[in-house]
């Protein structure tokens, strides 16, 4: 033991005593290097490991001066202290006389930084002075009031708020946090502050709204983010209820907390309500960089939701230079979400996975890696990944992120990116119970989160899987019970593509039912009135979408040169490549339609480039990638077969009927016809005899 003289059998006995508990060595070394005890005392004290660290305590406190016991029982009311903050609570005398043997290494106390700034009590060593500070009647809550108010002299607004809560002063602590902006708190990223607000919900009085108007609007972001939207609203109408309507500065912020709140419960902002946003942005009042990035962010995340996709982009990074400036880099790199959404949504992947990269990179280190924000990242990585056609890297990430969202921070346009992007990797893999049973889980997060825009994005995609699989009447009688009549097909604000982004819509519906009928004119006519009746021009992979209805349409009606025309366009014209997994979705019939092209156009055309493109295998640095995939109907793949179409060929041979394949299969028998109907185009076979022969000679039979 440092600067005792000990021999070897005395130090392994003092060991033995102590069980090895580094305190009780470490008050026993002090005593011993001042005189304070002997050997011979510690050697035949009697008692447990904890009664001897409480006796060494005494010890140790009873010989220090008066000026330090005194620093000592101060500071123990404290969780941590810095010779500053020591200096408030005691004398700076005491003060420099505590740090200075702190340095020597002579009390119980360890430094919670490198830097040796911030120091703990040992927990015995501040529970015994903790015990001799009410033997000597100090007020304990006055020195963390204390302390509270250095910190607020700082601006250090997280110490100060904790510091009034322990000290049980709760009017302090509602008065500090409404100080420090309240809500902007919850943005500044401070570790912890969010944890408080949660705290300060359980201790501030409900009529101190009036009082506290900022702290509360903190409580409903805070209930917010945790997924509670119903605790959510009852603060913020609490608030709105209580406020001077003559305070215009906090009306504008009750506006702008309400829009949050909007967002998070799914409900569409009037035009009037953007207009009063970007109107409170030119107001002087309106210096505060906090709220001036949050108006930002929520106009950035409207004007997405209403495909302004540059407008969205710009004010995105408006939000990020000044949610930066105020150094609420937590806020943030929320931001990062939004802006690559909208260049995502204009045909710019490359810059939207930089985006989402960008966040995810912020959010494992500021936060930590599976944090609220990664998850968010992770999604919208995976939906890049599964719009390229990666579908084993998008499902990897989707395996955490999808259920992490499900519980947590997030709001309907994350979870559309997550479902659709599963269901897209499904129907591309045939899999219709796989995509029933991403539908369902879909339905019950939507239930349970009350996002009724989720349950009918859900009822769409139902229908467009049961269209996919084959069922036409069966998409039918589902469209009459899910309000999804023809008529929705002509309703202007049903099918207002601008204000959804992802997924079907009625019109698009029915022009697959339509195309499947062979009421192709129809679908045409269809597709034509939709593109016509928006009021902006709509996403690239919207368009993309629709332009392969229209060649689908034009094949179905023996328009092959016409349909060819419109394949070529979208072929020149738009990222194909990078949005590849809508050729895909549309089965054999599109993938083949695309290999004759390339034939017809010759190897060295644009057009068969751009063909090679869209077949050719999955990019290993791509993110989320381990290693190459192979696109789904590329010439590696033996002749594009899955393993369940595989299964159903060796079936066949067998001699089942579908009924049969189904059963052993377990699953419906709409799934074997649409299987079978796949094996037959890829084999280009008109029969189940033809089917066995060619699979046979090709090798794929056992």
């Amino acid at each position: 033991m440092a600067g005792v003289k000990l021999d070897k059998a005395q130090v392994e006995a003092l060991v033995h005593k102590t069980e090895g508990w580094a305190v009780a060595l470490q008050l026993a070394r002090v005593l011993l290097r001042d005189g304070a005890v002997t050997d011979s005392d510690l050697l035949e004290f009697s008692g447990t490991q904890l009664d001897m660290a409480r006796y060494l305590s005494e010890q140790v406190f009873s010989s220090l001066s008066v000026a330090m016991q005194s620093a000592l029982v101060r500071v123990a009311a404290l969780p941590y202290f810095s010779a500053e903050l020591a200096s408030a609570v005691v004398s700076p005398s005491a003060a420099a006389e505590l740090t200075s043997d702190i340095a020597v290494g002579g009390l119980p106390i360890e430094a919670l930084d490198d830097g040796h700034k911030q120091f703990k009590l040992h927990q015995v060593f501040q529970e015994y002075l903790m015990h001799e500070a009410l033997l000597r009647g100090l007020d304990i809550n006055q020195i963390r009031r204390t302390a509270a108010h250095w910190y607020a002299a700082r601006r250090d607004w997280a110490n100060a708020i904790r510091h009034a809560l322990h000290a049980e002063d709760f009017g302090l602590a509602g008065e500090l946090s409404e100080n420090a902006g309240g809500w902007r708190q919850v943005y500044a990223g401070a570790r912890g502050l969010l944890q408080q607000f949660h705290a300060l919900a359980a201790v501030l009085p409900e009529p101190e709204a009036a009082k506290f108007p900022r702290s509360f609007l903190g409580l409903a972001v805070a209930a917010a983010k945790g997924g509670n939207l119903t605790l959510a609203t009852h603060y913020f109408e609490l608030v709105s209820r209580k406020i001077d309507r003559t305070d215009n500065v906090l009306v504008n912020e009750i506006r702008l907390i309400g829009a949050l709140m909007a967002l998070y419960r799914d409900d569409r902002i009037e035009a009037l309500d953007l207009s009063l946003l970007e109107r409170d942005l030119t107001l002087l009042e309106l210096t505060e960089p906090v709220q001036r990035a949050l108006t930002y962010n929520l106009l950035c995340f409207q004007y997405l939701e209403r495909s302004e996709f540059e407008r969205a982009e710009r004010h995105g990074n408006l939000a990020i230079q000044y949610f930066t400036q105020a150094g609420a880099h937590f806020g943030a790199m929320h931001l990062y979400a939004h802006v690559g959404q909208a260049q995502f949504f204009r045909g710019d992947m490359e810059g939207a996975s930089a985006a989402y990269e960008r966040l995810a990179s912020d959010a494992q280190n500021a936060i930590g890696k599976g944090c609220d924000l990664d998850a968010i990242a992770q999604v919208l990585l995976a939906e890049t990944l599964s719009e390229r056609a990666l579908h084993d890297g998008a499902e990897r990430i989707l395996e955490w992120s999808l259920p992490h969202l499900e519980k947590n921070d997030c709001w309907f346009d994350l979870l559309a990116a997550a479902y659709l992007s599963r269901i897209r990797v499904r129907t591309v893999r045939n899999d219709f119970d796989g995509v029933d049973a991403v539908l369902e889980q879909a339905r019950r997060t939507a239930q349970r989160r009350g996002f009724p825009r989720l349950q009918r994005l859900v009822a769409r995609e139902q229908m467009r899987a049961i269209i996919h699989f084959g069922d036409i009447q069966g998409a039918k009688r589902f469209a009459d019970r899910f309000d999804l009549s023809p008529e929705s097909a002509f309703d202007v604000e049903r099918n207002r593509l601008s204000f959804r982004l992802r997924g079907e819509v009625p019109a698009t519906l029915w022009v697959r039912v339509w195309i499947q009928e062979g009421q192709t004119e129809r679908a045409l006519d269809m597709l034509q009135r939709l593109e016509v009746a928006q009021e902006r021009p709509f996403s690239v992979p919207r368009m993309l979408r629709m332009r392969l209805l229209a060649v689908l349409a034009g094949m179905k009606a023996g328009k092959a040169e016409r349909a060819a025309s419109v394949l070529d366009e979208i072929l020149l014209t738009l990222p194909s490549a990078t949005y590849r997994a809508a050729f895909f979705e549309e089965g054999p019939e599109m993938l083949a339609l695309l290999r004759r092209r390339a034939q017809e156009a010759g190897p060295d055309s644009l057009i068969a480039r751009r063909v090679g493109q869209i077949f050719a295998p999955a990019d290993a640095s791509a993110p989320g990638q381990g290693t190459s995939e192979t696109a789904p109907g590329s010439a590696s793949a033996p002749h594009t077969l899955t393993q369940q179409e595989l299964k159903v060929v060796s079936l066949i041979c067998g001699g089942f009927s579908n009924k049969e394949i189904a059963r052993h299969m377990d699953v419906s028998e709409n799934t074997v016809k649409f299987h079978v109907r796949n094996v037959f185009s890829k084999l280009n076979v008109h029969s189940r005899t033809s089917a066995i022969s060619v699979a046979r000679e090709l090798g794929l039979l056992a």
